[in-house]
């Protein structure tokens, strides 16, 4: 038997969506009695009649919030929200407020690309040492009017090759993998 919401639990529910301290599904599922599926159906109904209702969130520990800064870069998204028990919204979503970026601008590197180019290396050399995509540092040099060695003909060929090569390796492993 299905059991009616009172205009009570819907109060609750209501205050809970709003209350940053208490908001978690299990204690919400526990207190009115329902089940944690029941507990969210409900506010997605509730949410589609008043959309200001907002939604359950489960606090972030400062040791996940640690654990998100050390590992945001080298582990997936996906697998960061598995082992969090979160969802992948609320990895990307936390992330971003707390301003870890998993790109970054390359005029951050601004300092590093005038001195290596002021050294004389090409613009390949300068992105493989930045860890930078080389058509990336080709285009802030240009824009930026960064004087740069341009590399010789053939020197330019092997490293684009080279990349190719390596992105190739890259494709051939992910097909492999998906067999």
């Amino acid at each position: 038997m299905v059991k009616k919401w009172s205009e009570d639990d819907e109060i609750y529910l209501e205050y809970l969506a709003y209350d940053e301290e208490l908001k978690n599904y299990d204690d919400a599922a526990e207190f009115l009695g329902r089940s944690n599926k029941s507990i969210r159906q409900k506010l997605y109904e509730m949410r589609r009649e008043l959309p200001n209702i907002g939604y359950i969130e489960k606090p972030w520990t400062d040791r996940e919030i640690e654990f998100l800064r050390k590992n945001y870069l080298v582990i997936p998204a996906d697998k960061l929200a598995e082992r969090l028990r979160r969802t992948e919204g609320a990895v990307f979503q936390k992330a971003y407020k707390s301003g870890i970026r998993k790109r970054t601008r390359i005029s951050d590197y601004d300092l590093e690309i005038r001195e290596m180019a002021s050294k004389g290396m090409y613009r390949y050399e300068i992105a493989r040492e930045l860890g930078l995509n080389a058509n990336s540092v080709l285009y802030y040099i240009n824009r930026n009017k960064i004087p740069c060695k341009h590399a010789p003909k053939e020197a330019n060929q092997k490293h684009f090759r080279d990349e190719e090569n390596l992105r190739r390796m890259e494709v051939a492993k992910r097909y492999k993998g998906n067999k």
